[in-house]
């Protein structure tokens, strides 16, 4: 963040959801099948540079980190 690369910040909160996609194969509650569908979508797949489900568990809340 101090370098102003948005671009690594994105690919950053991918990897953080990366290890929680692992945690939901063992509970069920950190699954978030609808944040996914959004992610892989091919409109916002070439629009984002990464991004994280966050909140209470699950789907609900995401950060997405948009390209200009």
């Amino acid at each position: 963040m101090k370098t102003g690369n948005i671009q690594q910040i994105g690919e950053c909160l991918s990897k953080a959801q990366e290890l929680m996609d692992k945690a939901g194969k063992i509970c069920e509650a950190l699954k978030a099948p609808v944040f996914h569908e959004v992610i892989n979508d091919k409109f916002v797949k070439k629009s984002i540079y990464g991004g994280k489900a966050c909140g209470s568990g699950g789907d609900g809340t995401a950060i997405l980190i948009c390209k200009d």
